[in-house]
């Protein structure tokens, strides 16, 4: 369901499946209830588009999820870090109230720059945090990144890589179009917002970060410069991975999350 208030599409995964959740004042407090998870997707991407890791995480966690405005079915313009990251606050505050809990946040890539902004809002917004190939340093930005923001080749580059990207945001020529103009709008926005982001001790929340050794989009070295911006000292690195973690090891971050969260049981 599309929230009149703040555009937001929020999915629950349940049967194997994605379905939209209907915020309509009950409550799913149960006390078997496992801890929520929230997944924040990157781009270009969706709510619903993560491969087999809902199936995995499901086993421990009620996973939930969300289109970011511009992505998927949230039919509204894409924001930048600030914006997303008081949707954000919204959305997991919803996901509070609905399940009793405050959830975990599994943000990937971009969607760790929005997460990582929404602990500067409300520290205790989400039980934990894991940042996944996280966009967290200006060392993240390459030539590829910087095509966008030419007038001539911008827009055709955001629609080669959507036309390429169809299994992150979906096969219909609308869902390509509508990530060809989010994508480009969010990589611009992108080359400000990574090199002006402030340092922020978050070392005494609980934040984890998983990255891959071979990953050309979030190298080593950003990894090690966000981290160092943030105070964050828990990395673990998929030695050979790339920066699509979720769909071509879904297996290591499940394992990830077990160990990261293992003070939770």
């Amino acid at each position: 369901m599309v929230d009149s208030a703040r555009n937001e599409v929020i999915y629950r995964f349940i049967d194997r499946n994605w379905r939209q959740v209907e915020f309509d004042g009950k409550s799913l407090l149960d006390p078997q209830s496992r801890h929520p998870l929230l997944l924040v997707h990157g781009q270009p991407g969706c709510g619903t588009k993560w491969g087999r890791l809902p199936m995995q995480l499901d086993q421990a966690f009620d996973v939930y999820s969300y289109d970011r405005p511009g992505w998927g079915r949230n039919r509204f313009g894409a924001k930048g870090v600030e914006g997303n990251a008081a949707d954000l606050l919204a959305i997991a505050s919803k996901v509070q109230k609905l399940t009793g809990s405050a959830p975990i946040a599994m943000a990937y890539s971009y969607g760790a720059a929005i997460a990582l902004r929404t602990l500067e809002l409300d520290a205790s917004v989400f039980l934990s945090t894991l940042l996944i190939a996280p966009a967290m340093s200006p060392l993240a930005i390459n030539r590829y990144d910087r095509i966008f923001t030419n007038r001539a080749l911008g827009p055709l580059t955001a629609l080669i890589t959507s036309i390429f990207s169809t299994k992150y945001i979906g096969t219909t020529i609308r869902e390509i179009l509508h990530s060809t103009k989010s994508l480009r709008l969010e990589a611009i926005n992108l080359l400000t917002e990574l090199a002006e982001m402030p340092s922020s001790d978050l070392s005494q929340l609980q934040v984890a970060i998983l990255a891959g050794t071979a990953d050309f989009v979030t190298p080593p070295e950003s990894i090690y410069d966000g981290a160092k911006k943030f105070s964050l000292t828990s990395i673990e690195w998929v030695n050979g991975g790339s920066h699509l973690l979720p769909w071509k090891n879904s297996d290591a971050i499940v394992s990830f999350a077990e160990r990261a969260l293992s003070h939770l049981k």
